[in-house]
């Protein structure tokens, strides 16, 4: 049986789109990476796709493991997988190609779901920190993994094409996206909700 999944990123609008889709739907099942698990402690799955990830999360996504959460790894060349339940094969096995770790769990979701509610994914901007203010600090945290320069870029030639392919791929499943993007998204299955 599918149901509303909640795909969590997390990008600056993220706290306020988690309490809206919250309100809105009666969501069966959470999906984040990265910095989601400050505000998601027990998602349902929680995914790690590069060394940077590893490093900062791994802690916190192993902590979860051990309440529940199912960890999952995108499988990179460089990726150890022996913490992981499962491995995304990155551009096989029915599964996209990915670039970056919140549209692998997009895909995610949209395998399981019949609604998949998409907060604080809204892309890259130039000179804007990507990510919301960490409950350590409360900072937001600026994007200097190697991005650098191509923020904005980067939303543009991945994450745009991307989410468009798996939208396509998808046309059963309604996608609600919470914030305004910085992409632009064209389907009957794709709409957004302002913030």
């Amino acid at each position: 049986m599918k149901t509303t999944w909640l795909v969590l990123g997390s990008s600056p609008n993220a706290p306020s789109g988690l309490d809206t889709a919250v309100h809105n739907y009666e969501i069966g099942a959470t999906i984040t990476t990265n910095r989601g698990i400050y505000l998601l402690e027990q998602p349902t799955v929680y995914l790690l796709a590069d060394q940077v990830g590893i490093k900062l999360f791994l802690g916190h996504a192993q902590a979860a493991q051990k309440q529940g959460t199912k960890l999952v790894a995108l499988r990179q060349l460089y990726v150890p997988h022996d913490w992981s339940d499962e491995v995304i094969e990155n551009d096989s096995h029915g599964w996209g190609k990915f670039g970056t770790a919140g549209v692998a769990c997009i895909e995610y979701a949209a395998k399981q779901a019949d609604r998949v509610l998409v907060v604080g994914c809204e892309g890259y901007r130039e000179k804007v920190s990507p990510y919301f203010a960490s409950p350590q600090n409360n900072t937001p945290c600026l994007l200097g993994y190697g991005h650098g320069h191509r923020i904005g870029p980067l939303t543009e030639r991945l994450i745009r094409p991307l989410t468009q392919a798996i939208v396509d791929k998808y046309p059963d499943v309604e996608f609600v996206c919470y914030g305004r993007t910085h992409y632009q998204i064209e389907a009957a299955n794709w709409r957004t909700v302002n913030l």
